[in-house]
């Protein structure tokens, strides 16, 4: 009876259990590069990557020319289309410049970046604000990375088209570096040349993180300035050191909401754009309906599996919760995450743009976070005397039957879980059909007919293509293709 009570009584340790997290977090990466080689680019891939390609080429197809064309073709937007410079930057540097079959650099980057400056970001707050250890940093980083990657809105936005991602989700990963970079230099230690090394790489850092969409390049700021007046409030003043990183921020945001480019844009979304005031008002049902949608049994399940992560991070005796401060992290939270769907309203009148809303589901992700460790770190303190718990064999059995039977019956697993949706392609072949008969298009298009006519795909994977060419030569889509490969046009038919 005894060894029976010490098998029932058996859970995970905080080592197994932040193993278990990263081995789940492996196994959803792992479909998702693989699927990574059989991505194409599209549309405006081809826009933004045309005069970046000429000036590599004529430049001797060198990565200085690559560069400098990218920089030349952020300022021309700046002036014709929008002023986000640091995402046209980006946006530029399309890794099939350098040749077509290097396409799928551009995916293995985006996913790359957002593990990394969740990894990153997680470990600096675990680390240098709690001083929690190894385990629980690596439980709490991958246990978040799989909850964002697992269930990101639209991986085909977020990954696997290059311009869309780079704009949304690459941008949101260089936030997160940028934020790691400030509160590493807020709890520095005494090597005065890595704080300087910190302050230096914070300035141009923050001058190309202010030429980010407006979602990032807003929300950047007020995490920032949020976090700058409690520093000083508590009477740390190594917050002074972000001033010029601060500063740097300022300027460049101000090129990127003055650029004349943005007068243009308006005037193509006239009618449908709303007055400032009201885009901040309509902000907040915005993102209640979005939450709706958002907090799903997926979601709460995959929460659940951090509860002993957080629990031994709120153990720490580095940060006092307080039951009466709960609130205000909650509401400020909320206004955080509202304000995300603040620029869609007020660019372009509403929020239905993918990309966009993979950040704003993000964001969602992580203000749920932040309020779970909050509110377990009022209960710790309000109840100091409950022991540290292990979750039971047989909990995580019932949770993974529970879990399985959800999965099964999901009418929609391919657009619900990116890693699931991955291995299907994959798996299915419906991938690599699709890319060989991009290759047969490819070869059209380096030919030498000036009017290319082109069949349609007889298989397109959701994640690997959205849209397809038309009939019409002159639709944006199949004028931006014809314009990078210098036809006269082209079309698809069946």
């Amino acid at each position: 009876m005894k060894y029976v009570r010490k098998i029932i009584a058996w859970g995970l340790s905080d080592k197994l259990h932040a193993i278990l997290l990263t081995l789940i977090l492996l196994t959803c990466l792992v479909p998702l590069y693989v699927l990574t080689q059989y991505a194409i680019p599209f549309y405006d891939d081809y826009n933004y990557a045309r005069p970046v390609w000429v000036t590599y080429m004529w430049g001797g197809s060198t990565l200085k020319a690559a560069i400098s064309g990218a920089i030349q073709n952020a300022i021309t937007c700046h002036y014709s289309w929008q002023g986000t410079y640091g995402s046209i930057f980006m946006m530029g540097l399309v890794p099939m410049i350098f040749g077509e079959q290097y396409y799928f650099l551009g995916p293995v980057f985006l996913i790359t970046m957002l593990t990394a400056s969740i990894f990153t970001f997680l470990g600096v707050i675990v680390r240098k604000v709690f001083q929690g250890d190894f385990w629980t940093m690596l439980g709490l980083q991958s246990g978040t990375a799989t909850i964002v990657i697992l269930l990101l809105y639209t991986p085909q936005q977020g990954f696997y088209w290059y311009n869309g991602g780079v704009h949304y989700v690459g941008m949101f990963s260089f936030k997160l570096f940028y934020l790691s970079l400030l509160l590493a230099i807020l709890y520095g230690g005494r090597k005065k040349w890595l704080t300087l090394l910190g302050i230096a790489v914070s300035l141009p850092l923050a001058f190309f993180l202010a030429g980010a969409n407006f979602i990032t390049a807003l929300q950047a700021p007020l995490i920032v300035l949020t976090i700058f007046a409690l520093a000083l409030f508590c009477k740390n003043k190594r917050a002074l050191l972000w001033l010029p990183s601060m500063l740097a921020y300022g300027i460049g945001f101000y090129l990127n909401v003055s650029a004349p480019g943005n007068q243009v844009r308006a005037a193509y979304y006239a009618g449908r754009a709303l007055p400032p005031f009201q885009a901040v008002l309509r902000s907040f049902p915005e993102a209640i309906r979005f939450a709706r949608e958002f907090l799903d049994w997926r979601t709460m399940l995959l929460y659940a599996l951090l509860i002993p992560v957080v629990w031994q991070l709120v153990k720490t005796d580095k940060i006092k919760f307080r039951l009466w401060i709960f609130p205000i992290v909650a509401v400020w939270s909320f206004c955080l995450y509202a304000s995300t769907c603040t620029p869609g309203l007020y660019g372009t009148g509403a929020n239905d743009l993918s990309r966009s809303i993979n950040l704003i589901k993000i964001t969602f992700q992580f203000m749920i976070l932040l309020n779970v460790i909050y509110a377990f770190g009022v209960i710790r303190a309000l109840l100091p005397k409950i022991p540290d718990f292990r979750i039971p064999w047989y909990v995580l059995l019932c949770w993974f039957l529970v879990w399985s039977f959800f999965f099964k019956i999901s009418p929609d697993r391919i657009g619900q879980y990116s890693a699931y949706g991955a291995h299907y392609y994959v798996t299915s072949g419906e991938a690599k059909t699709f890319h060989d008969e991009y290759e047969a298009r490819l070869q059209l298009l380096k030919s030498e007919q000036s009017d290319v006519v082109l069949k349609q795909y007889s298989i397109r994977p959701w994640f690997l293509g959205w849209k397809d060419l038309t009939d019409d030569p002159n639709a944006e889509e199949n004028k931006a293709i014809s314009t990078y490969y210098g036809k006269r046009s082209v079309i698809t038919v069946p």
